[in-house]
């Protein structure tokens, strides 16, 4: 009897990493795969009996972390959006970080999911961030009505993500905390004034 091991395993990730993000989930497929970790097929099927679970592997905890991260922020500055966006400012700081830690995890992860998950379970994975970061805005500024419209909230998201995302893949990692920060300046600092 034949063992998996682990770097064999790793390899096929690796491989599999590379070719989702060059050719995205859909014009992938496991014959390239076979041939650019020189695994026979056969052998790569006995570690990832599917295209699906081997992209559920180089994708799924970064997708998981990234739902785990939305909900963690909010919690801590959902009272600081309550109050004052004066307040939350004082928190982008610690917000950065957070989003940072993720990137620097996640980063070619993450980036699959948003440009080259079509045709998998993860195509919907931008709409479903925008969603759920839109509802938590909605939820969160209790003291600025217009934040409450669903159209305004999305804005707001859809902006925000394509700001981190510039901010990710154009901005040294020295300067991104500086960026991101002035990013959530731009959109909170005395929004409460601003949206009324």
């Amino acid at each position: 009897m034949q063992y998996k091991k682990e770097e064999v395993n790793n390899r096929i990730i690796s491989v599999a990493t590379n070719a989702f993000q060059k050719y995205g989930y859909r014009q992938t497929s496991m014959m390239q795969v076979s041939l650019d970790s020189k695994v026979p097929i056969g052998n790569l099927y006995r570690y990832f009996p599917s295209k699906e679970v081997l992209f559920e592997e180089v994708v799924g905890k970064a997708c998981s972390r990234c739902f785990e991260l939305i909900n963690e922020i909010y919690e801590v500055s959902v009272d600081k959006l309550k109050n004052s966006s004066e307040k939350f400012i004082a928190s982008t700081g610690d917000i950065a970080d957070m989003l940072i830690e993720y990137i620097n995890e996640y980063s070619v992860q993450m980036f699959i999911l948003l440009r080259s998950a079509q045709g998998s379970k993860y195509e919907s994975f931008r709409e479903d961030v925008i969603s759920r970061v839109s509802e938590l805005i909605r939820e969160g500024f209790f003291g600025v009505q217009a934040m409450h419209e669903p159209l305004m909230s999305e804005i707001m998201t859809k902006s925000l993500m394509e700001g981190f995302i510039s901010i990710a893949t154009l901005v040294p990692k020295e300067q991104q905390k500086k960026q991101m920060e002035k990013l959530m300046n731009f959109f909170f600092y005395k929004i409460e004034e601003r949206m009324s």
